[in-house]
């Protein structure tokens, strides 16, 4: 199983990194905070699990290799890997560690019929950060294809689409959070309510 952690520039342009399978974790595990230099931060994503083996997959056909959706919490050290960079390191540490994506269950949707996710992310009773994915076929059928060019997607591949408008949280051990991702159709109406939560230890 590959995991690809999709980024979007400030220039719009997307870039991806290949975590490896330990990266992730299910179910309501807490998440043990490693001691970055820096601290860590926190952002939130959209899971797409691959269901069907490709490679230079056309855009036109790219909703045919998708169908299950998840919420997901990323855990990044970006100071650490300015830091690593800046020494002339790789700075995969900063992102490839064990347990740094914290996955929810997969639903099974129509993948032609989804349309946009709105998210928001509660600290205690307080909202910290809100986003959306405008239109979430769209992305995927962009980004699938693109991953496609250098990789050949198998089945139960997990690509994270990330929520542009919502800016990552630096995050410290003691906290709790709560993540609603709504999503639905093309006729915006509501598919279903996602939830998933974290405690930093």
């Amino acid at each position: 199983m590959k995991v690809l952690d999709v980024i979007k520039g400030s220039d719009g342009r997307r870039g991806w990194r290949v975590l490896p399978d330990s990266s992730v974790i299910k179910g309501r595990n807490p998440f043990f905070l490693p001691e970055f230099e820096g601290g860590a931060e926190m952002s939130v994503a959209l899971a797409v699990r691959i269901d069907r083996l490709g490679k230079g997959i056309s855009p036109r056909f790219a909703y045919r290799y998708w169908t299950d959706l998840a919420p997901a919490f990323i855990i990044r050290a970006e100071k650490y890997a300015e830091i690593l960079r800046s020494q002339g390191l790789p700075d995969s540490p900063a992102y490839a560690f064990d347990r740094a994506i914290l996955l929810g269950d997969f639903q099974s949707f129509d993948s032609e019929d989804v349309g946009k996710a709105l998210m928001s992310l509660t600290a205690g009773e307080e909202i910290v950060t809100e986003g959306f994915i405008p239109a979430i076929a769209e992305e995927a059928s962009e980004v699938i294809p693109m991953l496609s060019r250098d990789n050949t997607l198998k089945t139960g591949d997990i690509v994270f689409l990330p929520f542009h408008e919502a800016a990552p949280r630096q995050i410290r051990i003691g906290e709790k959070y709560s993540l609603n991702i709504n999503l639905f159709n093309q006729k915006e109406q509501l598919l279903t309510t996602f939830k998933k939560f974290i405690r930093i230890l």
